[in-house]
């Protein structure tokens, strides 16, 4: 299986993702980061350097609509945020053409999350606009709702937990991840987005690598 990742802030993310995931990861270094771009030539990876004129979810997408455009379809594929990090090889169920997680912005029109999207080779998203905002309430990936039309049967959707201590109202800004079945983790705020103090970032970068260990031992 090939990873396909956008990066954009922190390049030691990158290192993680190498050294637990099963198969290739491919990089898509956003805004040009020169950190993004030495960390993937010192671990050898592929990536590619593309100039975004978004910010936020804009950006997020604009990665994404590239991504889809370096898709090597001989390959099942999966699509991961910059702070998702796969543990275990992905082995599909017969049943199901993709993993993912449901998003619920509009509860009349679920769609898939792009921070984690694996799916089998013979799927094409070539049609899919990863813009924000192409349906009511819908943030990045929100044209996957047309996947979910095609193919809800061949859909398996993750169920989440979280692990870690709550020190804040927000879960983003207490040293919590989550867990997404037995497939991977979740940073959660890995691009610093709700400013969060040194002494959690440092908490959480310790349990997000205690819990990979382990459970990649587990695999």
């Amino acid at each position: 299986m090939k990873y396909y990742s956008v990066h954009f802030n922190r390049p030691d993310f990158i290192e993680i993702q190498k050294k637990f995931l099963v198969g290739d990861l491919i990089v898509i270094n956003n805004h040009s980061n020169n950190d993004i771009q030495r960390t993937c030539e010192k671990l050898g990876l592929t990536f590619y350097n593309i100039e975004n004129p978004y910010s936020n979810s804009y950006s997020h997408a604009h990665g994404l609509n590239f991504l889809k455009t370096i898709i090597d379809y001989s390959d099942d594929y999966c699509i991961i945020d910059h702070d998702l990090f796969p543990y275990k090889k992905i082995i599909f169920n017969e049943n199901y053409d993709i993993i993912t997680v449901k998003c619920m912005n509009n509860p009349n029109i679920p769609y898939l999350w792009p921070g984690f999207l694996a799916i089998k080779r013979h799927i094409n998203i070539d049609d899919i606009n990863f813009m924000p905002g192409l349906i009511e309430n819908g943030d990045t990936g929100c044209d996957t709702n047309k996947l979910i039309k095609l193919l809800e049967k061949r859909i398996y959707f993750c169920k989440e937990k979280y692990i870690g201590e709550k020190m804040d109202i927000y879960i983003q800004k207490s040293p919590i991840v989550s867990q997404f079945d037995d497939y991977c983790i979740h940073y959660l705020n890995g691009s610093n987005w709700m400013k969060t103090n040194n002494e959690i970032i440092n908490k959480k970068n310790l349990l997000l690598i205690n819990l990979l260990k382990t459970l990649s031992i587990e695999k």
